[in-house]
């Protein structure tokens, strides 16, 4: 990889542009350039980004590494990184990039840039117009009072002094009345504007996060994007909206300030002006810097917040293991860390402030010495001067409120380099609406994993299937055994597309899934993952939480089953929602605990399930799966934690559901009983299937796999004890398993 080299005029020149968000002058345009100088192309390409230094390091910001490590830029239109040690070649083009395994992300420079944040408003156009109407109305009706001010002093000395002072309070007061209609509108509406950016925004944030494939939340915590979503759109709407319009009121009041002084007195406002220039460059300085400081404030606080999500989401473990003081310190940590940062944003803006303070009463001092010697040689009123140095105040108030203003949206380009990052994201595999969905009368489907190849990609050295082969039957149930890390879960992983094989092929009713649009076929699924998830709610809507699922033409033969009765296929009216959810729960064994709690289906359960047993949560899921008719079951261990009477009714309900449905089923299991309800059994070892037979003639080979499993569970062959766990039986004998 290899960049251009660049004079120290144009890097210095270029990071001040990236500061201020300013794309640079395109080569072509006006100016003269010598000839030994290589011009910066805007359309030169991007090579890759590598997303781990990213997360932790602001986009636009160059570094203060020299210019052949691996710092991040944004001199162009395009990202470009390098990682060599060495000055690369004079280029043409201008690229800059870096790599990370196998994931890489193009970071386009205007990715933080103040022009993109302001877009964020463009949909609150029109209240943000009236409150900078607003804004500009109160800032006049300010800017009038000093004016006022110098005409009163110089009236005192007047014969008609008595009326001159009545008639200019008289005017101020109907000045001021305006004044305070405009600012009562200006902050309603601010305030409004405000809400509804990060309204807009945090949808539009969130939709970004769930259309994100499954291993993008592999990497990332759950209070990560929490923190996205709540702290830096706030951050992100607030600065915009307050520092918008406080901006445009500081350009309004140092504009007309410097007008008034320059009617005053020209010679005077040069004196006032002659600190700008140095205060100017304080501005630019502390904007890079704090830029910088808030990226990495925000990230300690993200990382603070998913310590706290996850520790209190899991509170029955932390305390089950006495570990409430260690989990305090490790929150601590993180906070102290976030504080150590906090303190040098304040100690930045703190010295800021008092560099403009210092900037301000210079210049005051300047004009007051100056203005005074003026008055004494008679070229200057009492009344003008005094009037004049309430205009150098302004003007040095507006120039210190608007450099802070535009310091704290250079501050807001760290949580919005966050922000944009998952709004660019492109998944690597779509989780929305696209693609085709299969013809009336598919189900039930036939599955097939064809020479399957997969490793997670948080894991790619790890393969977990290396070739496997499997193919399920069209109204089959197919029970799937094997040691831990065999892959038996991977299996309905990559059928409901929440990865994608590096190798082969998942055929879903004779489709490859990645042909199929995934919204509709993870809608003809009923999944029971091993660790089912319940959210606070009621039953009721914990069980329907698939109720927009597509019905299939069955329904009623479908629900009637689940319910026990006979099979109807020529039933043609629909069931009540209420029947078909309670059939849903009494096919998984659900309804008899459910309808002696007091609310019964309307009983809330607490975070994640929090007030039920183990069971109970397997049950409601279950429950869950079955309630929107899926043509495919795929259930992980989901009679875990049932205790045998409850299991063998499950096990009743469930056979006579999938016989009468019909719908195929995939029962990754070790309860014999299961595997009796199973037409066949596939055993996986080392990332592929040895073995795939009914139980019958598995467990009449002696050398079997299963029935070597069966034994040594302590069952005997038609015994009801789970299989045995050992990863070395079920990996044949001895063979390591597969990560």
């Amino acid at each position: 990889m290899s960049v251009c080299r660049l004079q120290p005029w144009q890097t210095l020149r270029r990071t001040l542009w990236a500061a201020l968000g300013v794309r640079p002058r395109p080569p072509g345009g006006t100016g003269h350039h010598h000839h030994h100088h290589h011009h910066l192309k805007t359309d030169a390409r991007a090579l890759t980004v590598p997303r781990s230094p990213l997360a932790r390091s602001p986009p636009t910001v160059l570094g203060r590494r020299s210019l052949y490590s691996p710092t991040l830029a944004s001199f162009s239109r395009r990202t470009v990184v390098t990682q060599n040690d060495k000055p690369p070649p004079r280029t043409d083009s201008f690229s800059f990039t870096a790599s990370a395994g196998d994931e890489s992300t193009t970071i386009r420079p205007d990715l933080v840039s103040l022009r993109r944040l302001f877009q964020l408003t463009r949909p609150h156009a029109r209240i943000l117009l009236c409150a900078v109407a607003a804004q500009t109305v109160s800032a006049l009706s300010t800017m009038a009072f000093p004016m006022a001010v110098g005409k009163m002093v110089d009236a005192f000395q007047a014969p008609d002094g008595l009326d001159q002072l009545r008639r200019i309070a008289l005017l101020m007061g109907g000045v001021f009345a305006v004044g305070a209609v405009a600012v009562t509108a200006r902050v309603a509406l601010l305030s409004i504007a405000g809400e509804r950016t990060a309204r807009s925004l945090r949808k539009s944030l969130f939709q970004a996060i769930l259309r994100q494939d499954t291993a993008f939340f592999d990497a990332r915590p759950p209070g990560e994007l929490v923190n996205r979503l709540s702290a830096d759109a706030s951050a992100v709407s607030k600065t915009l909206t307050d520092n918008v319009a406080r901006g445009i009121r500081a350009s309004i009041t140092t504009v007309s300030a410097a007008s008034f002084l320059l009617y005053l007195s020209p010679q005077l406002t040069t004196v006032s002006l002659a600190m700008v220039p140095g205060f100017a460059a304080g501005v630019l300085l502390f904007g890079r810097y704090a830029r910088r400081l808030s990226r990495q404030l925000l990230d300690a606080l993200a990382s603070a917040t998913q310590v706290a999500a996850e520790r209190i989401a899991a509170i029955r473990t932390v305390r089950l293991f006495a570990a409430e003081q260690r989990e305090a310190q490790r929150y601590a940590h993180r906070i102290d860390a976030s504080y150590a940062l906090a303190r040098q944003v304040s100690l930045v803006e703190g010295a800021y402030m008092g560099f403009g303070f210092l900037t301000a009463q210079a210049s005051l001092l300047g004009v007051l010495w100056y203005g005074g010697t003026m008055v004494m040689d008679g070229a200057l009123t009492v009344g003008a001067l005094t009037s004049f140095a309430m205009y150098a105040v302004n003007l040095g108030v507006g120039i210190t409120s608007f450099s802070s203003a535009v310091g704290q949206l250079l501050r807001a380009q760290g949580a919005g380099a966050r922000i944009f990052e998952l709004l660019d994201r492109q998944p690597s595999a779509p989780s929305v609406t696209s693609g085709a969905v299969l013809p009336v009368g598919y189900a039930p489907p036939s599955i097939a994993f064809q020479r399957v190849h997969f490793a997670y990609p948080l894991r790619p050295q790890a393969p977990v299937l290396r070739g496997l082969d499997l193919v399920v039957e069209r109204g089959e149930i197919c029970a799937i055994v094997g040691g831990s890390g065999t892959g038996k879960s991977t299996l309905y992983h990559l059928l409901a597309r929440l990865y994608d094989p590096q190798q082969g092929e998942v055929r879903f009713g004779g489709s490859d899934v990645r042909q199929l649009d995934p919204h509709w076929l993870r809608r003809q699924l009923g999944v029971v993952p091993q660790e089912p998830v319940l959210f606070a709610g009621s039953i009721a809507d914990n069980i329907r939480y698939a109720r927009a699922a597509v019905s299939r033409p069955d329904t009623e033969q479908f629900v009637d089953a689940m319910q026990g009765g006979s099979v109807t296929a020529d039933a043609t009216e629909s069931l009540d929602d209420r029947q078909r959810l309670e059939g849903a729960a009494r096919a998984a064994g659900a309804h008899p605990f459910i309808t002696a709690l007091p609310h019964q289906y309307d009983t809330m359960i607490g975070e994640r399930g929090s007030s039920l047993s183990g069971g109970q949560v397997q049950r409601l899921a279950l429950a869950r799966a079955l309630y929107h008719q899926p043509a495919c079951l795929a259930l992980d261990e989901f009679t875990s934690a049932l205790d045998p009477e409850t299991e063998q009714q499950v096990v009743e309900q469930l056979e006579r559901l999938v016989r009468a449905g019909p719908c195929t089923a995939l029962i990754i299991t070790h309860r014999v009983p299961l595997l009796r309800l199973a037409d066949r059994v596939a055993v996986l070892a080392n990332g592929i299937c040895v073995e795939h037979d009914s139980m019958d003639a598995l467990m009449s080979q002696p050398s079997s796999l299963l029935r070597k499993m069966v034994l040594l569970g302590g069952g005997g062959v038609d015994g009801r004890q789970p299989l045995s766990p050992r990863s070395d039986i079920a990996n044949g004998g001895g063979i390591r398993a597969a990560s």
